[in-house]
């Protein structure tokens, strides 16, 4: 059987790379496609444009390596199939499992790898393209940072935010410290302590719940009054706060997880971070549930053969649905509809069941 497995393996993998390369250019043109206004609009070099794709490259793995593993399971086993080759292994006695133990195992080791990408090296190369587009393309202040699990960012009309937490989906800061300076920037302006902050429905204003406003004189005076809700006229946008927020690509496990302890100690809603800590572990294990799923489509039918068409076709089918399915499950996480784990490993349980009804009901037998 060793020589059997090193030909899965070998026909596998070589499906696998040349799937993983067809998709990744993929990603790649439909994101340059997405970019290239502002490339044009800001002028950006050809070197520019080379640096910001090649960062793109880890994250395009990343999320394109699941459908590359089913295209390569379904078609390496299809092709068994249409050789006879895995009905002549399987009339000798060797079980469908076994027949598939080596692209399930390739499937496992392509799933680790993904994990270590998605823990070192895309959220590095994903910082680093974003400040390719900011800094040097757009030409934009890099002007927002995390310090001890508190948000700063210095907007666009010089205010400083001091945020403890952002809820992006109900668009509200949590324990805000909002900092003007003197225009002569000899000292301060005015300091806002609020509890709750939102964008006011109608006009520029921005509401303020459960605060503190502190007002400098220029003489040296502080003037000092606390209040329930006040609204300030403030030029700026949810969006430009938003930015400061970090992205799931940008964080790996150990970083999602401390913050989540953060907010969890501040007693704020922690949910939206769960799935996504959930989504970092069960990302990477799709390529897994692909490679399942994959043997009673390649190897079922009593040994029928599957062409190349229909084993493409197959892939997009069953890579929408899954994909629909799992983008549906953490969007309900995130919202609190469904329990963090749920959401982030509902689809694998669905297709995973679905896999082993297929091959209970489905498969040849070895006889």
């Amino acid at each position: 059987m060793k020589i059997i497995d090193r030909y899965v393996l070998s026909v596998f993998f070589r499906f696998f790379v040349m799937g993983a390369g067809l998709l990744v250019t993929l990603f790649i043109l439909i994101l340059f496609f997405e970019l290239v206004g502002d490339f044009v609009h800001y002028e950006a070099s050809p070197g520019l444009i080379f640096r910001y794709f090649a960062e793109k490259i880890p994250e395009a793995l990343y999320y394109m390596t699941p459908m590359a593993v089913l295209a390569a399971a379904i078609l390496s086993f299809s092709l068994m199939s249409r050789n006879r080759e895995a009905l002549a292994l399987m009339s000798s006695g060797v079980s469908v499992m076994r027949l598939a133990a080596p692209v399930l195992a390739g499937a496992a080791l392509i799933s680790a790898l993904s994990f270590l990408d998605g823990e070192y090296v895309m959220p590095r190369a994903f910082k680093r393209s974003e400040d390719v587009m900011r800094r040097q393309v757009k030409g934009m202040q890099d002007v927002s940072f995390l310090r001890q699990n508190r948000v700063w960012i210095k907007t666009s009309n010089e205010d400083m935010w001091n945020i403890g937490y952002l809820d992006p989906v109900g668009g509200v800061l949590y324990d805000v410290n909002l900092i003007r300076l003197a225009r002569d920037m000899g000292g301060f302006d005015l300091i806002i302590s609020a509890a709750k902050v939102y964008k006011s429905p109608v006009g520029p204003a921005w509401a303020f719940e459960n605060g503190v406003e502190r007002r400098f004189d220029p003489s040296g005076a502080i003037t000092e009054s606390a209040f329930q809700k006040r609204e300030y006229e403030m030029r700026v946008e949810f969006a430009e706060l938003k930015r400061a927020e970090k992205a799931p690509q940008e964080m790996n496990f150990a970083e999602i997880t401390g913050y989540i302890q953060h907010i969890k100690t501040a007693g704020y809603n922690d949910v939206r971070y769960s799935v996504d800590r959930y989504v970092k572990l069960s990302f990477p294990l799709i390529s897994v549930v692909m490679a399942f799923i994959s043997i009673p489509l390649g190897l079922g039918g009593g040994g029928r053969a599957t062409g190349a068409l229909s084993g493409i076709t197959l892939t997009a089918i069953i890579g929408f649905a899954f994909w629909f399915l799992f983008s549906m499950g953490v969007s309900m996480g995130h919202g609190g509809k469904l329990p963090p784990l749920v959401a982030a490993t509902g689809a694998h349980v669905l297709f995973l069941s679905a896999a082993a009804y297929m091959m209970l009901s489905g498969l040849p037998s070895r006889e």
